[in-house]
């Protein structure tokens, strides 16, 4: 038998931590495992998922596509499955119980056949870009449910088309800044949860190289370094943010408070030098 670990595009993965254990029962054959879009045939034997519009709980025989739906639960399978051979059966357990559950769910899936998507990576650039803009929408009106980690694997999924475009022959005209958009929304998903705070930094440092004069950028960049403590970095990015939207109360206040750390860190700084020399 054998034990691994996977990680989910949420607050898991930005803390490093492991999403479910597996175990192997049946070995699988070959070394293909399924892709986003791949098409499943798949028995599951699911305790404490909460209902979905697939079987998790029965002995039949169901076919579903991988990353076509956005649920918590339903991205748990999928997860599962894209860790799996053909003919593979194992064993999964989720290291934190779904909303609603007392106990982290255990699941058994039996992948007997799957056929991954053929035509994907010879996608045109603008097939590539229309995918990107497909998925990005999804994200946002997913993010204004408040539904934070299903619209962060959307905005991850439009990135990923923008990266794939073949930068050596042409290119759609707007697709920096689709590009930088994204990498906006994933850090106000990222902004969310405290422990995300150096991968906001990232991705507003990725989409301020595409546009440096993006106020978002700077603010939302500020806020993560505000969270961290490095009020001189926050206080630069509210700043520049200000040079470009001088009467934002919200920044204004963000500033103040950026300001009123670095004021207690020269403080406090000052009295470890007093005490120091006395």
């Amino acid at each position: 038998m054998e034990t691994t670990q996977c990680l989910e595009v949420t607050k898991q993965q930005l803390d490093k931590s492991g999403l479910f254990t597996k175990t192997i029962l049946v070995e699988g054959l070959g070394l293909a495992r399924p892709l986003d879009q791949a098409t499943c045939t798949v028995i599951i034997n699911a305790n404490d998922v909460p209902v979905s519009s697939r079987k998790y709980d029965c002995e039949d025989l169901q076919v579903l596509t991988i990353a076509e739906l956005d649920d918590e639960h339903d991205f748990f399978i999928d997860q599962c499955i894209s860790t799996m051979r053909k003919e593979e059966v194992a064993m999964f357990r989720r290291k934190e119980a779904f909303v609603g559950f007392d106990r982290p769910c255990e699941v058994t899936i039996n992948l007997q056949h799957f056929e991954n998507p053929s035509g994907w990576p010879l996608l045109t650039n603008n097939q590539k870009y229309e995918k990107a803009k497909q998925h990005k929408q999804t994200g946002v009106e997913l993010f204004k449910q408040e539904k934070i980690k299903c619209a962060f694997r959307q905005f991850s999924k439009a990135t990923k088309y923008l990266l794939l475009i073949d930068q050596s022959i042409e290119i759609p005209e707007n697709v920096n800044q689709l590009l930088y958009e994204c990498h906006l929304n994933l850090a106000a998903c990222q902004l969310k949860f405290p422990s995300a705070a150096d991968h906001v930094i990232t991705n507003c440092t990725k989409a301020l190289i595409l546009d440096n004069k993006n106020v978002k950028g700077h603010v939302r960049r500020g806020q993560a370094y505000l969270s961290k403590g490095d009020y001189s970095s926050a206080a630069q990015d509210f700043n520049k943010g200000l040079q470009f939207n001088p009467e934002n109360k919200f920044i204004k206040n963000l500033l103040m408070k950026a300001q009123k750390g670095q004021r207690a860190e020269n403080r406090q700084l000052s009295s470890g030098l007093s005490q120091m020399f006395t």
